[in-house]
């Protein structure tokens, strides 16, 4: 059986380095094609029509839990989400934690419940930019509830470090990237961060 991985884009393109060679959509891409051998699904281009929200937060899970009819290893499945896609991925993966192994939160505001992650051990990468334009400093708010909510589902310190990580990149960090502005869509470098891949791909339930 094989890993299935699945990423949610924003709702537009954000230019932040005119030199760079990758697009939008080939950076989000990355944590889907880095898996190699996994079953690859283009971000939220089946659910383009639906509004960002609960009913596309429900077509995401329908997505991922149909596919477990084929030949999948139902205990590595993987999501990932960025900006306003992160804020309907995280209610996704909320709504149905037993179906995720692991999901990465990129520059967004979490749009659902932190309990029930923590009551399933879904591990969470979080990311956000500390210069991020779009959300302001409010993205250190994700961690801080994640943890506690963790916290409260009885899980110990060595447990919550175990299942949570959390990036907040400063100018330096994107200067070595080639990112010399609009520090929100610049995060999307944490595609390609094969550190961040790996730990995300490590987990299963």
């Amino acid at each position: 059986p094989l890993p299935v991985s699945g990423s949610a884009s924003g709702i537009r393109q954000f230019p932040y380095n005119k030199n760079s060679r990758l697009s939008f959509k080939s950076r989000i891409s990355r944590f889907d094609f880095y898996s190699r051998r996994y079953i690859v699904f283009l971000h939220n281009l089946p659910f383009r029509h639906i509004p960002q929200g609960p009913s596309r937060a429900g077509g995401y899970n329908e997505y991922f839990r149909s596919v477990r009819n084929f030949s999948v290893d139902q205990k590595r499945v993987y999501a990932s989400g960025y900006s306003a896609g992160g804020e309907t991925m995280s209610q996704a993966v909320s709504m149905r934690p037993e179906l995720y192994a692991a999901y990465l939160h990129g520059a967004s505001r979490w749009g659902g419940d932190f309990s029930p992650l923590a009551e399933n051990s879904v591990a969470v990468y979080n990311l956000y930019e500390q210069d991020d334009e779009y959300y302001g400093s409010q993205l250190g708010e994700v961690y801080d509830g994640l943890h506690d909510a963790y916290a409260a589902a009885g899980k110990s310190n060595d447990e919550t470090e175990a299942l949570l990580q959390i990036q907040t990149p400063d100018k330096e960090w994107f200067a070595r990237r080639g990112v010399t502005g609009n520090y929100h869509g610049g995060g999307h470098g944490v595609f390609e961060e094969a550190s961040v891949l790996n730990w995300v791909i490590s987990h299963s339930k």
